[in-house]
């Protein structure tokens, strides 16, 4: 039975929501710099407001409880949904204030596609987009790769909480092979700060040995690095990955988006040195399979479709980075858009299409319906097939390999399937709201399992001047991906039957005032 939240649940979460608010104003103090660095006096003015207004909000909702209880589940699932469309929401204040956007919604747009790491843009001349405003686009998708709450975590923000392990799953999180979850996200951190670095210094040498300037080269280097592990997809340019014209920048590029795409817990498994781990986990041998599998169905598409390439080459070169790119939900475009919405396949579309929706590992930085949900339905399948030739009597028991071995058990059948529902019909649903606006069906089903899977690409739909029902449809759908639907749709329904008896309530008093 579903029960109502009461004032001090949302006094409690309003408490924690501003700690989390204050957090994103004071991260504000890095663009800051760099406004500073690059004498960008317009930009420093806009993330000066910016933080001011953010901490303020912070501030406030802070003192709505000067000594808050320990968070239980059902204030944990609300926490959660309440911070990705609060801290959405002041994230796009810089965004808005840029300049770069033509309304607070397409700014909006923008700031949940960072968050969400999808990736997805309607951002106007990025060219020429200030260094402080681009930093701060790239450090909203290392946030929201993190997890905001798990983000959050690591600096202890929620360390007198019980409530920790479900905030971690709130956020989409699913294995903690650490003694505790703050060790856990901190140890992920880690990981992340070790991968962007090393990522980055070898991107300030691709670019210097291309003749960039330093600092112009550190910008792309550590903006890319970022974006990459990320699996967030936005480019300092334009032309994505394109303008950059470089086969050994696209191999950096790609492996810190397999790198980012890893369970978490593999490297800890690896750091621990269980290096075996790489050739038992179904997960990873799940995901090596569908590579291999949609990197041949892309090169035979690509092969049909000589606009996309040039030679055996570079078709090859092309075909696989977009399989990971795809895969990782990373989004980056070795294409330019214009060859995605006029000259390829339907063939093409497709294929990147069924990269997407898999998606990489659980408890990484990409999204999708996830490598190991789908490894445990195909468990599934074979246990029941064995069930149906077995003799009466036998007891069938799968079992597969993820970090330790495992019995397949009902709960986690049941738990893939309804993940893997949600993404189905949320597919559905964009697809047909996308078409509603005039959009051919494979370009619609194209951009909302891109936007659903938080990949970031697209076939053309997305626009700037799209009818705002568009636009809020693509929010939800990143929206929901990224928490993967449980705690987004716990929210509404938890808020439902909290408003639900007000607005009875009130019906029926006007009802009795007419009567009498």
């Amino acid at each position: 039975m579903l029960t109502r939240f009461q004032l001090e649940d949302f006094r409690i979460v309003g408490h924690y929501l501003g700690l989390v608010l204050l957090l994103v104003g004071v991260s504000m103090l890095i663009p800051i710099f760099v406004a500073v660095i690059a004498r960008e006096m317009e930009p420093l003015g806009d993330f000066i407001l910016s933080m001011g207004i953010t901490c303020l909000a912070g501030a406030l909702l802070v003192l709505l409880k000067f000594r808050p209880n320990q968070l239980n589940g059902r204030q944990a699932i609300l926490l959660t949904g309440l911070t990705w469309v609060f801290v959405s929401f002041f994230g796009t204040i810089p965004f808005f204030l840029s300049g770069h956007f033509s309304s607070f919604l397409n700014a909006f747009f923008e700031s949940v596609s960072a968050f969400t790491t999808t990736g997805m843009s309607i951002l106007e001349d990025p060219n020429h987009l200030a260094y402080s405003h681009g930093i701060w686009r790239m450090m909203t998708l290392l946030m929201g790769a993190q997890g905001i709450i798990a983000f959050a975590m690591t600096i202890g923000v929620f360390a007198r909480s019980s409530g920790a392990g479900s905030l971690y799953k709130a956020e989409g999180r699913t294995d903690s092979v650490l003694p505790n979850i703050i060790s856990t996200v901190r140890f992920s951190m880690g990981i992340t700060f070790l991968f962007v670095s090393l990522g980055a210094i070898a991107l300030v040498f691709v670019m210097l040995f291309n003749g960039a300037h330093f600092f112009r080269a550190a910008y792309h280097a550590v903006y890319l690095s970022g974006a990459a592990f990320a699996t967030g997809g936005f480019a300092p340019m334009s032309t994505s990955i394109v303008y950059y014209h470089s086969p050994l920048l696209e191999l950096i590029i790609m492996v810190l988006m397999i790198s980012g795409a890893i369970n978490f817990s593999l490297y800890f498994m690896i750091w621990n040195g269980h290096f075996e781990e790489i050739f038992h986990n179904v997960e990873i041998k799940a995901l090596v399979f569908w590579v291999i599998v949609v990197t041949i169905i892309l090169s035979a598409a690509f092969a049909g479709d000589k606009v996309l390439g040039e030679s055996v080459g570079v078709l090859l070169r092309r075909g696989i980075f977009t399989v990971f790119a795809a895969i990782t939900g990373a989004g980056f475009q070795i294409f330019y858009t214009s060859q995605f919405a006029d000259a390829s396949s339907a063939a093409v579309l497709f294929a990147i299409m069924i990269a997407m929706g898999f998606g990489g590992s659980t408890g990484s930085t990409s999204g999708g319906i996830k490598a190991l949900r789908v490894a445990i339905i195909f468990k599934s399948v074979v246990a029941d097939i064995k069930r149906a030739l077995a003799p009466d009597r036998a007891v069938v028991r799968v079992k597969y390999h993820h970090l330790s071995d495992r019995i397949l058990e009902a709960n986690e059948v049941s738990s893939a399937m309804t993940v893997f529902l949600l993404y189905v019909i949320t597919y559905l649903i964009g697809t047909m709201v996308y078409v509603f606006f005039g959009n051919s069906p494979i370009d619609a089903a194209f951009d909302s399992i891109a936007a659903t899977s938080n990949a970031g690409m697209s076939s053309g739909v997305l626009s700037p001047d799209m009818p705002a029902l568009m636009k809020f449809t693509f929010i939800i759908q990143m929206w929901g991906g990224r928490l993967e639907f449980i705690a987004l749709l716990a929210l509404f329904a938890g808020l439902y039957y909290t408003v639900k008896p007000v607005f009875k309530d009130g019906i029926n008093r006007k009802k009795d005032g007419v009567r009498r």
